[in-house]
């Protein structure tokens, strides 16, 4: 029994691998026909059908049958290699809207780019989000704002139980190693050494928290160390907004929401037409998936010499060990 490989590509329900098979079906009758036709054989009777012993063919069959399986044979493995060399695939832009929305950082105009900074502005103190520099997790709520002291606003006062954790003895556990940092707002990131020559990435990634939208303000900013600097600033709102391109260049502020538009029947429930979220039930939602693309050259990097950066990969490393492991922050040489 004919079994097609899974995910194989298809038209009209017939997939590549049952066209491979018809075609090859067809090659062995195909071959008779145009065997006889070429060495000028008579055909004695038809295959499949039944005819009196005296009766012959009349002379155009064997050409026709000849002509009609071998084009058969052609088309059915030219439209299954068709198939599996060109596969239809959606837009790219549109496919990687899915995952999430594209902004490209200009960078054109930068000799060199000797700092890239990310800062978390502002928080709504209880959503999830994560910051991602090319794979690297820079900052979570999951472990940075995981106490309902932590991630507030420089100035807002230190409740008690922060007082408390703050003076209280050394917690041995490895997944509460920062409860003790309060990481006041704005908290700046340095991500420049983790950026390399060709398209850099740094995803920001927001969901709901069950208890109410999404509100996120980050800024990236990146320098020649000279007066040559840019600033882009991300803000995420727990209000209704229209619209947004799937990719566009980064504007130097764009606000991005968690809504995107009013819920308007009960019977019909919208959708989100990027993420495929209902707008009537947020709780523990993806609010905003959005990626920033830095394209560096080895040219505007190469004030930064592999020994340098070797030397702040195994501090870095040091340093991250030391604190999953409960040292305190003078012990890490933070």
């Amino acid at each position: 029994m004919f079994a097609a490989a899974e995910f194989a590509p298809e038209i009209f329900g017939v997939s590549s691998d049952r066209l491979f098979a018809i075609s090859g079906a067809l090659v062995t009758p195909a071959l008779g026909f145009l065997f006889l036709y070429v060495l000028r054989l008579p055909l004695a009777s038809l295959p499949g059908i039944e005819t009196p012993s005296d009766w012959k063919p009349p002379r155009w069959v064997l050409p026709v049958f000849a002509l009609i399986s071998t084009a058969a044979v052609v088309f059915t493995a030219a439209t299954g290699l068709t198939l599996e060399v060109a596969p239809a695939r959606p837009p790219l832009d549109e496919v990687n809207g899915h995952f999430a929305l594209l902004r490209d950082v200009p960078t054109a105009d930068f000799k060199a780019v000797r700092s890239i900074v990310v800062s978390v502005d502002d928080y709504d103190g209880a959503s999830d989000f994560r910051v991602i520099s090319n794979g690297y997790v820079q900052f979570s709520t999951s472990t940075n704002c995981l106490m309902n002291y932590q991630c507030k606003a420089s100035d807002a006062a230190l409740s008690p139980e922060a007082i408390s954790m703050l003076n209280g003895p050394p917690l041995k556990y490895p997944s509460l190693f920062r409860v003790k940092q309060f990481f006041r707002l704005p908290v700046r990131l340095d991500v420049t050494n983790f950026a390399a020559p060709g398209s850099n990435f740094i995803d920001i990634i927001v969901g709901n928290s069950g208890i109410g939208d999404c509100r996120l303000a980050i800024s990236v900013s990146l320098s020649d160390g000279g007066a040559v600097k840019r600033t882009f600033t991300l803000s995420i709102s727990d209000g209704v907004g229209g619209g947004v391109s799937l990719r566009a260049d980064a504007a130097a502020m764009e606000t991005f929401f968690s809504v995107s538009k009013p819920q308007a029947s009960a019977l019909a429930p919208a959708v989100h037409p990027i993420y495929r979220t209902f707008e009537a039930d947020p709780s523990f939602r993806l609010c905003q998936r959005i990626r920033l693309i830095i394209p560096l050259s080895a040219d505007q990097l190469a004030w930064r010499s592999g020994e340098e950066w070797t030397r702040w990969a195994q501090d870095r490393r040091r340093r991250e060990d030391c604190q999953v492991r409960n040292g305190t922050e003078r012990d890490c040489g933070n």
